[in-house]
């Protein structure tokens, strides 16, 4: 059988094409190893040592600042999490609500949101912390991406079974339409309908919603929904519904609906929306509304949540006073100061610029 040995010829063409073939500068990879080889005089770069170079200077942080700092005993600096994929949109929306559950797992840290890096096919969160120096850069910033990625398997999830919950509503609707109306009668017969509650209602809106241009104001309100749709339920809302660009709650536990409201102002604060909230305590008729085919509320309290809520300020909880003398208001949990306010519309016996005095609440910090 003939030597296969390469002949001269062969040898001349393979080192031509070797010479046409580019390398990075910085890794070594040729061209055809790579997404994209970026060229400079006499130098040449690769996708792959770029990102990599765009995560040591995003991760920067000045000499000033972690100097001030340490005289505190703290340490500052920018962590870059990556992600495999792309964000969903519902997951950007609830980007600042997940890392503050990421900041709850270590005690003492601050943990902002500073860049999202949207990539074609990956994205990246660069999140600036603040934390006690015996955390550890290295360790804490290790700890931080591992944590965000088993979170981030949890919501997928979570949002999945979501998706499939949405399409069995959609799915058991008809069949809903046909039988609600004999159920409801049964049910009426029977007195078990709610009839009237003691409840806490709150009511949550957006702070200049009406001079906002139409595109602004569709992604408020849908992130304004799509937060109380993790929020609401979880903290056992009842009766939620939307009125326009508020939506509404009541809550058995006094405290746990102020908790609820003032959660929803910094999941959305932090998402730069300018929110909104009132509370007010009393009994409420549950009543069934054939218009939209569910369970409603109103009454006194209703009324008057709704009118206080236009006369809170952005990132204000306001409540008549007369909830601080109510058995269960837990005044360890809460801070609270009181102002005077000119109604816009009539309260009870009171008229459309009328003094009344309101008590604006916060949770204390920790509690």
């Amino acid at each position: 059988m003939a030597s296969e040995t390469p002949t001269t010829q062969d040898k001349d063409k393979a080192a031509a094409q070797d010479k046409k073939t580019l390398y990075c500068s910085f890794c070594a990879k040729s061209q055809h190893e790579v997404r994209k080889l970026i060229a400079a005089p006499a130098v040449f770069i690769c996708d792959e040592c770029v990102e990599l170079c765009e995560g040591i200077l995003d991760e920067d942080v000045t000499d000033v600042e972690k100097a001030d700092h340490r005289q505190r005993g703290l340490m500052r600096f920018v962590v870059t999490v990556p992600y495999a994929t792309r964000l969903a949109d519902l997951e950007l929306q609830m980007l600042p609500a997940f890392y503050q559950k990421v900041e709850e797992a270590f005690p003492k840290c601050k943990i902002e949101v500073a860049q999202i890096k949207r990539n074609r096919n990956a994205d990246k969160v660069l999140l600036k912390v603040s934390a006690p120096i015996e955390y550890g850069e290295e360790s804490l910033k290790q700890q931080i991406r591992d944590l965000s990625a088993r979170l981030r398997v949890e919501q997928i999830r979570y949002l999945s079974e979501k998706k499939k919950r949405e399409q069995l509503e959609q799915k058991l609707s008809t069949l809903k339409e046909d039988v609600f109306d004999i159920l409801l009668e049964k049910v009426k017969k029977e007195g078990a309908l709610p009839g009237h509650q003691e409840l806490i209602v709150t009511f949550l809106d957006i702070a200049g919603f009406t001079n906002m241009a139409d595109a602004e104001r569709a992604r408020v309100v849908d992130l304004l929904r799509s937060v109380g749709q993790f929020i609401l339920p979880a903290d056992s809302g009842l009766y939620i519904n939307t009125w326009g660009d508020a939506v509404v709650a009541g809550f058995e536990d006094l405290n746990g609906g102020l908790k609820c409201a003032a959660k929803f102002l910094d999941h959305l604060g932090v998402s730069g929306v300018d929110v909104r909230a009132s509370a007010a305590w009393g009994l409420v008729r549950v009543k069934y509304n054939a218009l939209t085919k569910r369970m409603d509320i109103d009454g006194d309290s209703v009324n008057e949540g709704a009118r206080l809520e236009a006369l809170a300020d952005p990132g204000e909880i306001i409540a008549p006073v007369d909830i601080l003398h109510h058995p269960d208001f837990d005044t360890e949990r809460f801070l609270v100061r009181r102002k005077t306010v000119k109604l816009k519309k009539d309260l009870g016996p009171k008229r459309v610029g009328d003094d009344v005095e309101v008590c604006v609440i916060r949770p204390k910090p920790n509690s």
